[in-house]
C-alpha cells in the first residue's frame, strides 16, 4: 500500500518561484508535474522497508539531492531482488546506507551524490539578491530575461544597481506594434543587460537568467567523494560496492572511465604526428597494490531524474576476486584488463533496457 507522504494541496496554486525549495514547492504547487513528483515519492518511499520510510522522508525535505540519489539506489536493489536493510549497525559502529540481501549473496552498498557546483552555488547565492531587486521592479506587462548582470556581493552595496534598474524599467506596459525591447546599461561593477518580452499567462516577472560557468573540478571532487566513502565501509566483511550519481558529469560513462581506470592519448613525434595511441592506466581502480580493494566496484547512475533514471553500470575493481550477487550479472558491465593497450576497457550490454521502469517515471 502507498502511504501519502506528500499529500496534495488544499489550494490551487500554479505559480513559480526562482529560488524555491524542492519541498516547499512540493508542498504548494499543483501544477502536473508537482503532482507526478509527489506521487513518484509517495509510491517510492513506500516499498523501503517500513522502519526507513519516516528518515527518508526527513532527509528529502533536508538534503533533497542526496536523499532522493538514495531513495533511487534502494528502489534499484530492491528490483534486482535483494531484502534491505537500510543503515545498518556493523562492527565498528559504522552504519552504511544498504545492507543488500539477495538470494545467493550479500553486499553492502553505500551512495554517494557528490555536489561539484560549490563554485556555482557561490555564485548564485550573490546572484539572487541582485534578481530579486530586478524581480521586484519588472513593469507591468513585461516579462525579463537577464542576459547580464554585475558581479556584486553579498555585503556590496546594491543601491547603484537599484537606482539603474529602476530608471530602465520606467516603461510603459507593451503594445501592438513593441513586444520586445533590449535594455543595456554599464556599471563600476558591470554591464545590466535585460531583454522584454511581452508577458504570456502563467509566466513570471523573471523568464529567464544567464548561465554561469565554474571552473570543473569534478575529477578532483570524485577522488574525495571515494575516498571519503571509504571510511564508512573499509572494515566490511561482505564485498561492497560505491552507488555514484554521475548526472554532474553529463550523463557520460566515458567520465566514469577515466576516473576508475584511465584514459588514452596519443604519442605524437618531433614532427607533431601521431605515431600511436595508447592506455594509461591512472585511475582509482588501476593503482598498483598486493592488498584487497575496499570496493568490489561502483554502480554508476548516469542519469538520475523524476523524469527518468537509467540503469546503473557496474564497474568491476580488477583486484576484486569473490563473488557478487548472479542479479548484478544482468547490469551493463564494464572492467579493466591490463596490457590490452587502447582496449583495456571492456564492456559487456546489459541484459534489460528497461529495468527500473517499474519505479513510474513521470511522463507528463
Amino acid at each position: 500500500m502507498t502511504s501519502i507522504w506528500f499529500p496534495e494541496p488544499s489550494a490551487v496554486d500554479d505559480s513559480l518561484k526562482r529560488g524555491e525549495q524542492p519541498s516547499d514547492w512540493l508542498s504548494r504547487s499543483t501544477l502536473p508535474r508537482a503532482k507526478g513528483f509527489r506521487r513518484f515519492l509517495n509510491d517510492n518511499i513506500s516499498q523501503l522497508p517500513k522502519d526507513a520510510q519516516s528518515n527518508l522522508f526527513k532527509a528529502i525535505h533536508h538534503r533533497h539531492k542526496s536523499a532522493f540519489f538514495e531513495l533511487i539506489v534502494a528502489r534499484t536493489l530492491q528490483i534486482l531482488g535483494a531484502t534491505l536493510t537500510v543503515e545498518p549497525k556493523q562492527d565498528d559502529n559504522k552504519q552504511p546506507d544498504f545492507l543488500a540481501q539477495f538470494p545467493d549473496s550479500t553486499i553492502i552498498v553505500e551512495a554517494a551524490s557528490p555536489n561539484f557546483s560549490v563554485e556555482a552555488g557561490q555564485k548564485l547565492k550573490n546572484r539572487n539578491p541582485l534578481t530579486d531587486i530586478i524581480e521586484a521592479l519588472v513593469p507591468e506587462g513585461w516579462s525579463v530575461g537577464i542576459l547580464k548582470i554585475p558581479r556584486i556581493g553579498q555585503a556590496d552595496s546594491k543601491k547603484a544597481l537599484r537606482q539603474t534598474v529602476t530608471r530602465m524599467l520606467s516603461i510603459s506596459p507593451p503594445t501592438d506594434g513593441t513586444t520586445e525591447l533590449d535594455l543595456v546599461e554599464e556599471l563600476p561593477s558591470g554591464i545590466i543587460h535585460l531583454h522584454l518580452v511581452s508577458r504570456r499567462p502563467n509566466w513570471p516577472p523573471i523568464a529567464w537568467e544567464a548561465p554561469f560557468t565554474v571552473f570543473d573540478n569534478s575529477k578532483k571532487s570524485f577522488r574525495k567523494t571515494v575516498q571519503r566513502k571509504r571510511r564508512q565501509v573499509r572494515n566490511s566483511k561482505v564485498p561492497v560496492l560505491l552507488a555514484i550519481e554521475g548526472s554532474w558529469l553529463g550523463n557520460s560513462l566515458e567520465n566514469f572511465d577515466m576516473a576508475l581506470y584511465g584514459h588514452t592519448c596519443d604519442v605524437i613525434n618531433q614532427r607533431m604526428e601521431r605515431e600511436a595511441t595508447k592506455f594509461i592506466p591512472n585511475g582509482l581502480f588501476t593503482n598498483v597494490s598486493d592488498k584487497p580493494p575496499i570496493y568490489a566496484g561502483v554502480l554508476a547512475f548516469p542519469e538520475v531524474g523524476f523524469k527518468s533514471v537509467a540503469a546503473p553500470v557496474l564497474y568491476q575493481h580488477p583486484r576484486f576476486k569473490r563473488y557478487l550477487p548472479e542479479a548484478l550479472s544482468g547490469l551493463e558491465q564494464r572492467w579493466y584488463e591490463d596490457g590490452m593497450g587502447v582496449d583495456s576497457i571492456k564492456t559487456r550490454q546489459a541484459s534489460s533496457a528497461n529495468l527500473l521502469e517499474s519505479l513510474g517515471f513521470i511522463r507528463e
